[in-house]
């Protein structure tokens, strides 16, 4: 449920994108939202490391995402826009639902599936469904 939720936040964010521009200034946006949110509960440092982590195992799967820069968060968030902005936007939409579904799966390994599921519910607009996931062709 989690990672179906995380989903839901990318495509929230994302839209009905034409092109891969569209899915990474949404992705990046959705990542930033959901970052800020959570660090509430872990501390921006606790989600810099989950986020990092999240990064790095996304790479086994989608191995063109660069490595992690080790610069600011804002810095990381330009970094992902700019890999995700070279792919398919179904590729690009695919890797960056997968970021943040590790992000929260991680997150939910902490603190709880439930807590970490109330606190993304908080951000998904009233009456979209925790399932909603468009993929782009």
């Amino acid at each position: 449920m989690l990672a179906q939720t995380a989903r839901a936040l990318i495509a929230n964010e994302v839209g009905e994108p034409a092109t891969s521009d569209a899915v990474a200034a949404g992705a990046a946006r959705a990542c930033e939202k959901v970052c800020l949110h959570l660090a509430r509960i872990v501390g921006t440092t606790g989600i810099r490391a989950l986020f990092d982590r999240s990064w790095t195992a996304s790479r086994s799967e989608f191995p063109w995402l660069p490595s992690v820069d080790g610069g600011s968060f804002e810095g990381r968030l330009s970094q992902l826009a700019g890999a995700l902005t070279g792919q398919p936007p179904s590729e690009a939409l695919e890797a960056a639902a997968s970021l943040v579904a590790t992000l929260v799966e991680l997150l939910g390994r902490f603190i709880g599936d439930e807590l970490t599921l109330r606190l993304l519910q908080e951000l998904l607009p009233d009456g979209a469904p925790p399932g909603t996931f468009k993929e782009t062709t």
